[in-house]
């Protein structure tokens, strides 16, 4: 195996990059290619590694392409001479879609923020915290986590999603309103509100006068979490973190002693 490629594979999983994993399982002939080779493909289309250059190799990064926009894996077999290569030969071989299935981002950085972190860690996710008081976001606070401090609506227009579990925990109704209008567009797997039934009545009926409908929105989950706590922020992030389970792992809300 490359050493370089997995490497950047591993990079690209724990900051949250979505890449197509190409192996060559096969070269006959003439191929430029060698049975092992690897190649990271990212969403852009530039490349780590070599499955072997030429049309060959533009035709995978083509596929791979494919595979990432559908998030499906899928196994190819080339003849050199059917994609307008003269050397003779053929290539075999398989593009798998890589991403980290288990990243939480919370937005806010408090008392239920620094409790999610906690779970989350044990749970084997990585975390990203968003604060706008650098106070609430450090790296003495949250020493394993990605940590950025400003203006929410800044930085999660930028931040990488695909697929992440988002967590609205912020200080106060603004913040989680300027907060939910900045991701409720994006390719995220769960996105939760906190707030009581009302504030979040207000807030989605503020959005539906900017023409976001939150009915548009099945991953969106407001108010957050299972009805399974009290008003302690240690309950609240279990609540929210069984919640996230439930997704993720396509659970039910049923006790084990009933199935």
């Amino acid at each position: 195996m490359n050493v370089d490629v997995i490497g950047k594979l591993n990079e690209a999983i724990k900051d949250n990059i979505k890449v197509a994993y190409v192996t060559l399982t096969k070269s006959t002939g003439s191929a430029p290619g060698r049975t092992g080779n690897t190649m990271l493909v990212y969403e852009d289309g530039s490349i780590v590694g070599t499955c072997g250059g030429g049309n060959v190799e533009y035709t995978m990064i083509q596929e791979a392409l494919e595979c990432m926009k559908n998030n499906t894996p899928k196994s190819f077999k080339y003849k050199l001479e059917d994609i307008g290569m003269v050397c003779g030969g053929e290539v075999e071989g398989f593009i798998d879609v890589m991403k980290n299935d288990k990243n939480l981002i919370i937005v806010g950085g408090g008392h239920i923020g620094s409790k999610l972190y906690s779970l989350a860690l044990e749970l084997g996710f990585t975390v990203t915290v968003v604060d706008d008081r650098e106070e609430f976001a450090n790296k003495d606070k949250y020493p394993e986590a990605k940590v950025f401090s400003g203006e929410y609506k800044n930085i999660l227009s930028e931040l990488t999603i695909n697929d992440s579990y988002v967590v609205i925990v912020s200080r106060g109704h603004d913040t989680d309103y300027e907060s939910l209008r900045s991701l409720i567009q994006r390719d995220y797997k769960y996105l939760g509100l906190i707030g009581s039934k009302r504030k979040v009545i207000k807030i989605l009926g503020d959005l539906k006068e900017e023409g976001i409908n939150s009915d548009d929105y099945e991953n969106l989950y407001a108010p957050i979490g299972l009805d399974i706590a009290r008003n302690e922020p240690a309950e609240i992030a279990l609540s929210i973190m069984a919640e996230i389970l439930l997704i993720k792992n396509n659970g039910t809300l049923k006790h084990m002693r009933k199935r």
